[in-house]
């Protein structure tokens, strides 16, 4: 699996060249069906110019203090780029836990799932840093896609998560819990809100 790589693992990775573009992009990482691009930028952060450290400098100072545990609940980039550009800091990583994979359960992407539907959201936006993670030597413990079946939304909460959205971020978050559940129901064999089973991780 050998790419060219600056400080990005896109470069021209055969890899993630095979990935099928999805309504908004190459990869199925199309901003979350277009709210995070159309929506989030509107509050009152921003969120854009970037104004703060990137991932990896934040990662990168964090580990150079001391042990640290590691959790990536999106894509493996963050981690596979500072692994690769400050390689004597792994040993400084005690344990990573990563959201990634599906082993006994579908995938779950936003919307390439007819393309391929087994593959997982955060492997899938970036196969070559997940990788490297998982061949990187640092301890690992990958928390699947099925374990966020045992998670589900109800009506309940659906509701009172609904009436709760009093910031931006939050009408975000909601926006996008609203779009995976019309999406679910769109999928054959989806089911009501009740019985839903979510991956909270995306939302």
């Amino acid at each position: 699996m050998h790419c060219t790589q600056g400080m990005s693992t896109a470069g021209g990775c055969r890899y993630r060249q095979a990935i099928p573009p999805g309504r908004g992009g190459r990869l199925d990482v199309d901003t979350n069906s277009g709210v995070r691009r159309g929506f989030l930028p509107q509050g009152p952060r921003g969120y854009r110019p970037l104004r703060q450290p990137t991932a990896q400098r934040v990662m990168a100072d964090t580990l150079s203090a001391g042990p640290t545990t590691v959790i990536l609940l999106g894509a493996h980039t963050n981690l596979a780029l500072l692994l690769m550009t400050h390689p004597h800091l792994r040993r400084n990583v005690e344990r990573a836990y990563v959201s990634g994979g599906a082993v006994r359960v579908p995938g779950n992407l936003f919307t390439a799932s007819a393309a391929n539907p087994a593959a997982e959201f955060n492997f899938f936006g970036d196969p070559f840093a997940a990788y490297q993670v998982l061949h990187s030597g640092v301890p690992v413990t990958m928390i699947p896609l099925d374990a966020t079946n045992t998670i589900p939304v109800t009506e309940e909460f659906y509701a009172e998560f609904r009436r709760r959205r009093s910031t931006h971020e939050a009408q975000y978050c909601f926006q996008s819990l609203d779009e995976v559940l019309a999406r679910q129901m769109r999928r054959p064999g989806g089911g009501h809100a009740n019985t839903a089973s979510l991956n909270p991780l995306h939302l």
